[in-house]
């Protein structure tokens, strides 16, 4: 009896440390141990910003490395976890803040990688810019656009205050490729700055204007001569020498009356006020009313500067033999020259006697009495308008 009563109470104890040893591995696998763990790419959000104001900077990331139970870690994603900077009190411009996480329960944040971003703020603004429309291509040949317009005229632009400010107008493109009638059409707008670049991260309210262009048939082309508006005077000491124009003449299509009424075209004014230099230039020439078209729209002057030239005389300048064998002594009869010498005034009065060469030519030349004209080497620019004697009698005898 006693025995079976042994058996039985040792079957019981043997069946408990049994179910406590599953019951500890079924909790140890529920808990898990605590593991480090890399979250990446997580966003970080903005708070608190200031009303009014803009973050231009692009929306950064970072990196966490986080703790927590096994079977925790890995059912979480990036989604489970959010970063964010406080702005509170922020201003305009860039500066670097500190980055705080938001985690689960039971997992911890141990390194936040990076800890600070870097955040340009700025306001945000609006401003009201007129609206140009942009033609693409050219009309069929026999036609022409007349005019064109937009309607509103003027749009409103708003974004961060630094792209704002950019803004100068607002285009609409219409392609006129082959147009032989009037074009009427919606365009959506596109916000440009003074060198004709879009300008991104500002909206336009609306974001369309109608645009009509008025297309018409030309009457036949006549041919008449372009002229430069040449206006002011060179600097003191200059004179304007010449204007040239290319090309010469141009077509033009005009109905009626108009066409007959025409001489020729005159260019936009060409400041030429304190010039000391040649001026050299792409000029849009003036369209009269009643004018259609004009082919070429615009000419190539060609203004020439040029110092004002004067005259010095130079005496007594003695002559040179060039070219004189080894063997050979020689004399100019007479010894000196007068050269009188030509250029631009500042160059004249900075030449001296000594940067003029009067020389003859003795190359070749045997013993005797020889005519010879005399030559004169001067620096670039200058020339001589005469030399006196022209010719010299040149004695060459044995040394």
């Amino acid at each position: 009896m006693m025995d079976r009563l042994w058996e039985k109470d040792y079957t019981l104890k043997l069946l408990s440390i049994c179910l406590a040893v599953l019951l500890w591995f079924q909790a140890a696998a529920t808990s898990g141990p605590t593991l480090p763990q890399s979250v990446r790419d997580v966003p970080v959000e903005y708070r608190n910003l200031g009303q009014g104001l803009v973050v231009l900077s692009e929306r950064p990331t970072v990196t966490l490395q986080v703790r927590g139970r096994s079977d925790m870690l890995q059912h979480l994603g990036k989604d489970a976890f959010t970063a964010y900077v406080d702005l509170r009190g922020a201003g305009l411009g860039a500066g670097n803040f500190t980055v705080s996480v938001e985690s689960p329960d039971s997992v911890s944040v141990a390194q936040i990688s990076p800890a600070e971003v870097r955040i340009d703020i700025d306001a945000w603004d609006n401003a009201q810019v007129p609206v140009s429309v942009w033609t693409l291509g050219s009309p069929a040949e026999d036609h022409a656009m007349k005019s064109h317009a937009a309607r509103p005229t003027d749009l409103y632009v708003e974004g961060p205050r630094s792209a704002v400010q950019m803004v100068s107008r607002v285009v609409a493109k219409v392609d006129i490729q082959g147009a032989t009638e009037n074009i009427s059409r919606t365009v959506v707008v596109r916000p440009v700055d003074a060198e004709g670049a879009e300008v991104p991260g500002v909206t336009v309210t609306p974001a369309a204007v109608d645009v009509q262009i008025a297309i018409v048939k030309l009457p036949p082309a006549i041919e008449v001569p372009a002229r430069a508006n040449v206006q002011g005077r060179p600097a003191a000491g200059y004179v304007q020498e010449s204007v040239r124009v290319v090309p010469e003449s141009v077509r033009l299509w005009a109905a009626g009356p108009v066409a007959g009424d025409i001489r020729y075209l005159w260019t936009h004014p060409i400041d030429i006020e304190g010039a000391t230099e040649t001026i050299e230039r792409d000029v849009t020439l003036l369209v009269p009313d009643g004018v259609d078209k004009i082919e070429p729209a615009q000419v190539h002057v060609t203004i020439t500067i040029t110092e004002i030239q004067e005259e010095r005389e130079f005496r007594d300048v003695p002559i040179g033999l060039v070219g004189l064998a080894q063997s050979l002594k020689g004399r100019a009869e007479p010894l000196t020259a007068t050269v009188i010498v030509r250029g631009p005034r500042s160059r004249v009065a900075e030449l001296e006697p000594t940067d003029l060469a009067v020389r003859v030519d003795v190359t070749g030349k045997a013993v005797g009495t020889h005519e010879l004209v005399v030559e004169v080497a001067l620096p670039e620019g200058l020339s001589a308008k005469t030399v006196a004697p022209p010719q010299v009698k040149v004695v060459l005898e044995n040394q």
